[in-house]
Order: C-alpha cells, then sequence, then structure tokens
C-alpha cells in the first residue's frame, strides 16, 4: 500500500506531502468552487487504510472537507475528497492543513498546505463633500407646516472590490421624511448609486 494524492485538474498529477493550494481571493462569506483531490493506493496487494482527514490549524473554520472521513482503498484503486473556501474574516492570507492519516510507511501523515485570501465590499455615503459613517444623524433646517424641504441626495459608492449588493433602502419613521431613490442596487467596484432625502 502507497498513498498518492493526484491532482484531477491537473492531468493527475501527483502532489507530494507538503503541497500548497492557493484559492486565491474570495469575497467575505462566499464559498469558493470546490478543489477536488485523488487518493490513490500504488501499492500492488496491499489495503490503503485512511485513518483520518481532517483540517487543522483553522479555528475561524475558512476551510471545509467533503468526502470520506476514513476509508479503506485497495490496490490501483482510489477515493475523491474536496475542499472548499468560505472566508468568516477579511484577511489577505488564511492558512490551513488538511491531514491525512493512513498506515502508509513514509507518508504518514500527508499534508496540504490550505491558503486564501478574503476581502469585502466597502461602502461610502456622500452627500456632497460630506461622507456620513453608519450612524450617522441628517439635519434638516426648520420648515413651515406642510411645506417640503428641498431634496438633499446621497450617493452610495462601492470603494471595496468585490461587488456590493445592497438589499434594502428603507426609512423606518417615514411620517416626516420622505426617500427617493433605489431601495435596492446592485454595484461593481467603484459603482455607485444616488438617493434623495427631504423633510
Amino acid at each position: 500500500y502507497e498513498i498518492d494524492v493526484q491532482d484531477p485538474d491537473d492531468s493527475g498529477t501527483s502532489r507530494e506531502s507538503g503541497y500548497t493550494f492557493d484559492f486565491g481571493q474570495v469575497a467575505l462569506n462566499t464559498k469558493s468552487p470546490g478543489k477536488a483531490f485523488q487518493i490513490h493506493n500504488l501499492g500492488i496487494g496491499g489495503i490503503l487504510d485512511i485513518e483520518s482527514i481532517e483540517i487543522i490549524n483553522d479555528p475561524e473554520n475558512n476551510f471545509s472537507y467533503s468526502g470520506p472521513h476514513n476509508t479503506s482503498i485497495p490496490a490501483a484503486d482510489s477515493t475523491p475528497f474536496t475542499v472548499y473556501y468560505n472566508p468568516a474574516t477579511v484577511s489577505a492570507n488564511h492558512t490551513a492543513q488538511l491531514v491525512i492519516r493512513s498506515n502508509d510507511d513514509d507518508e504518514d501523515p500527508y499534508e496540504i498546505n490550505l491558503q486564501g485570501g478574503s476581502l469585502q465590499p466597502g461602502v461610502t455615503v456622500k452627500c456632497g463633500p460630506d461622507i456620513y459613517p453608519d450612524n450617522s444623524t441628517v439635519l434638516f433646517d426648520p420648515q413651515n407646516i406642510n411645506v417640503t424641504s428641498e431634496g438633499r441626495t446621497f450617493t452610495i459608492t462601492n470603494e471595496g472590490s468585490w461587488p456590493l449588493t445592497i438589499s434594502n433602502i428603507f426609512i423606518d419613521d417615514d411620517e416626516y421624511f420622505d426617500y427617493s431613490g433605489p431601495h435596492s442596487a446592485s454595484l461593481d467596484p467603484g459603482g455607485s448609486t444616488s438617493f434623495t432625502l427631504s423633510y
């Protein structure tokens, strides 16, 4: 029995223990496409016993695994597994290790280093040159009864590196304030949309 982990996306190339797979940049809280591997038993007559497959050194659970956690592979046979990256926090470099324990005499444990980076959309809201951070207060001049103020136009800009989805824009208490503009939007990096508030 002899463990051999192969990469089906690279014509079945064998990956030595210690190989690093980089998922690249993935948006925050977005699951990457799966990266598939195949565990082969290159032995002539023995059975390769996979005792465990687990991801370690990943306290935030940014990486996940799909496949058997223990199995027996006859000679000249194989079994597949898939690894995913779903970043839970923003970081330029998340890392972890996938560890395969087996009865292979000289490659136990077998390890694959996993890495990837995450970014998130960045929201900037402006009215003219003024930036309004989260929980800002917008002040309107005093108005006569039944007279609507001049509208103030705000611009939402995606300053991040990933598409931004705005699911809902609304006024909590609309008895005295009016909103005009989109109630949802999808903004590419650098994209923007505007709305108007009046009193």
